[in-house]
């Protein structure tokens, strides 16, 4: 029996009976969007998306089409953890054939995990990169190997993956390598080869392959799969955009990647232009969030009763007298607030008493004498529960962004800031450490209002 792939758009223009009879004569039905599998010119190909889309289901018709047409090919179905492969992809192909009729194809040796086409002579075997019980990988090279089908692709480390793709990058060696995932976070390496896109969704995006990754990206979701799914299935997932956990619809059903694990912890911030940012009203404050091997951030903060806009002058390390100087060079006098981390409790003396001119050069207190006068600083209180206290009051505000080079680590930021969350899942009172120091110097100006706009 030859096997002939089919756009199912076509297949469901015919009727029921006579497509069930293409189906059993060689005819492979194939979802329009897994087309571009079928193309032998294609290296690495990444199925993504959504549950429920059809990612595995294709993946093993592709194999079988495979080892049943071409004149030679070895097949390799790979995951990550050696203990896990028979239960789940040698189980899937396995129940692929029962439900095609297409076992008696094959000499299946089920100790080895491994088919052997009987008309082709071509050969599957299903493997693991690495076993539980060890620390390191065992699977070193892909060679030997023309099609590899990876599932759970993101479960293998970058380092581990990087070495058996580059094992098959050789001359006069052509291989097609598959990667089936469902929708890891933003900071997951599988993503360095993407562009992400932000969607209508804040904090997910969809993503794109850089032009020089050489992937194609094939993105599915369950509706691209209804002709395959049943009624309950389809009305769980269709319900699920109404539902109370908006994360899991978005990641498991649309497939969208989000910006970390749930518990993000701002949300509905806005861009605005640096014109628009200029002309807010309210009163005008700074803050400070040292780094001396982390970012030092250092942004400026308008206020009124219901908006905060917020524009970054400032995220490199530096040590206090860079940020005396980085002062200086913004044109700030006694007349500016800032808002100061109270960790350095003697920084905050220092910009506001001015520094000592043992401490300066001749060159540095002719250029910048307002390093002797200092500056308005003022060190935040942190009691117990100010961090959420403070958090809170942020999000009692309208913010607003300024749309400029500098601000854009404010953004970035933002979309990754998000709550520890506890062994069920759920978000803690304390947010995830690391990353955050925009987000510190906002909730600093934040917690200080009722001080400072009554001063």
């Amino acid at each position: 029996m030859t096997l002939v792939p089919c756009e199912y758009s076509t297949l469901l223009k015919i009727p029921e009976p006579v497509r069930d009879v293409m189906l059993n004569s060689g005819i492979v039905g194939v979802n329009d969007i897994f087309m571009p599998i079928y193309n032998p010119d294609y290296f690495r190909i990444h199925l993504r998306g959504g549950r429920g889309s059809g990612k595995s289901h294709h993946s093993q018709d592709l194999a079988d089409y495979l080892l049943s047409t071409l004149p030679y090919c070895r097949v390799l179905l790979l995951r990550y953890i050696k203990e896990t492969v028979r239960s789940s992809i040698w189980l899937d192909f396995n129940d692929r054939l029962t439900e095609k009729g297409r076992k008696n194809q094959y000499r299946i040796q089920e100790d080895k995990m491994k088919v052997i086409h009987n008309k082709t002579g071509n050969m599957l075997v299903s493997m693991g990169v690495k076993s539980n019980k060890s620390q390191t990988a065992k699977l070193k090279s892909l060679a030997g190997f023309t099609h590899v089908f990876i599932d759970e692709a993101d479960e293998i480390p970058y380092e581990d993956k990087r070495k058996l793709i580059d094992s098959v990058r050789k001359k006069g060696v052509k291989i097609q390598i598959f990667e089936s995932f469902n929708t890891p976070p933003k900071a997951h390496h599988i993503w360095n080869d993407y562009r992400l896109i932000p969607t209508e969704y804040e904090g997910y995006y969809q993503a794109e392959p850089l032009p020089d990754s050489g992937i194609v990206s094939i993105f599915s979701t369950y509706k691209d799969n209804l002709h395959n799914l049943n009624e309950v299935f389809i009305k769980r997932y269709d319900k699920a955009k109404d539902g109370k956990d908006q994360d899991y619809y978005l990641t498991d059903v649309c497939g969208l990647i989000p910006s970390g694990n749930r518990g993000l912890i701002h949300k509905g911030w806005q861009r605005c232009t640096v014109s628009e940012f200029n002309n807010f009203g309210g009163k005008e404050f700074y803050y400070i969030d040292w780094g001396t091997r982390d970012e030092c951030a250092i942004g400026r903060v308008k206020l009124d009763k219901r908006t905060m806009a917020i524009q970054g002058l400032n995220y490199k390390p530096m040590g206090i007298l860079e940020v005396g100087i980085k002062l200086c060079q913004l044109g700030f006098t006694e007349k500016e607030i800032i808002i100061c981390d109270s960790a350095k409790s003697t920084w905050v003396t220092t910009l506001r008493t001015g520094f000592d001119k043992s401490e300066l050069t001749d060159e540095l207190i002719r250029k910048y004498p307002q390093l002797l006068r200092g500056f308005t600083s003022v060190a935040v209180r942190k009691p117990a529960g100010s961090v959420r206290e403070g958090i809170d009051m942020v999000n009692e505000y309208e913010v607003y962004v300024c749309d400029d080079a500098e601000s854009e680590h404010i953004w970035t930021e933002y979309v990754d800031y998000r709550w520890e969350l506890d062994k069920n899942g759920n978000p803690t009172d304390n947010p995830v450490d690391g990353h955050d120091h925009h987000m510190n110097g906002i909730r600093y100006v934040a917690y200080s209002r009722n001080i400072i706009l009554s001063a």
